[in-house]
């Protein structure tokens, strides 16, 4: 699991270091806690699906397109998915 959020981690950091806040709330208990499990191997990708587009998002500061390219995937597939999860 640790190598995981490192690896995520990683990728949205900016620059060569990792800072503090570059880190998920949910390794100090914070606001985006791990989910409730699941079973479900479809329902289980779609919450991280979920929580991982509202970590980028928050990232980036809401901008979509910077959101986009760092997900690497079209504009359009980012709306969607927005609207698809529900994400305000």
């Amino acid at each position: 699991e640790l190598d995981n959020v490192l690896e995520h981690t990683m990728i949205l950091a900016e620059g060569d270091w990792i800072r503090l806040d570059d880190l998920p709330p949910s390794l100090f208990g914070g606001k985006e806690s791990l989910p409730v499990y699941t079973p479900n191997l479809k329902e289980a990708l779609k919450r991280f699906e979920k929580q991982h587009l509202i970590r980028v998002l928050e990232q980036v500061g809401q901008d979509r397109k910077e959101a986009a390219r760092l997900l690497d995937i079209s504009l359009s597939s980012l709306y969607r998915k927005i609207e698809e999860f529900d994400i305000a």
